[in-house]
């Protein structure tokens, strides 16, 4: 197969549509990408999975994983990932932030306390679920779907790095050695009120 071949090939199966637009700009930061890389970047956007996406663009299965790797930490194609992200996000109108409010509003809502409610047979109808208080007085049961609050929060402080650990520097002058510091100093002469067993 010739190589003009196969970009032809590429034009027909890219995993999505794009304008012409936006494969201007594609081309302007991929010169030095081959079509083949090409159409790995476009799958492994679409999948998200590099050796599949490999596989789709073309190379063998036997050396799609140890291709993908290697695809994966070229600057260029990296280059062209970010520049296809950046194009995605802004024709779909969704990124980062739009994710986190999403989320954010996801977490609002599962946080309304909703009334539980139980089927009565006699009257055929719902009614809300009673308890006594500490007091005597009736009220209403209430609960809220705090599983997916926690997952709406956990997926918040993932994208937003809050799990990484931070670093902690010494702040130690190299030429001094670290303070000592002498706990109940008033007391370190004395001797102990109880003898030791």
């Amino acid at each position: 197969m010739l190589w003009r071949d196969f970009g032809e090939m590429y034009k027909k199966t890219l995993p999505f549509q794009y304008n012409r637009n936006m494969s201007d700009i594609s081309e302007k930061n991929s010169t030095n990408l081959t079509p083949r890389q090409k159409l790995f970047c476009d799958w492994y956007l679409k999948l998200g999975n590099g050796t599949e996406a490999a596989v789709k663009a073309g190379y063998s299965e036997k050396t799609s994983r140890f291709i993908a790797s290697e695809n994966l930490t070229k600057p260029n194609i990296q280059t062209y990932l970010a520049h296809r992200r950046t194009e995605l996000e802004e024709l779909l109108g969704f990124n980062k932030a739009t994710v986190i409010q999403d989320l954010l509003t996801i977490k609002e809502q599962c946080m309304v306390a909703k009334p539980v409610m139980e089927y009565d047979r006699t009257k055929r109808t719902f009614s809300q679920v009673m308890k006594e208080t500490e007091n005597g007085e009736e009220v209403g049961v209430f609960e809220f779907d705090s599983l997916g609050a926690v997952r709406a929060l956990e997926t918040i402080n993932k994208m937003m790095d809050y799990y990484t650990p931070t670093k902690v520097e010494d702040v130690t002058p190299i030429n001094k050695e670290p303070a000592t510091i002498v706990v109940n100093k008033s007391y370190a002469h004395q001797e102990p009120d109880h003898p030791a067993t």
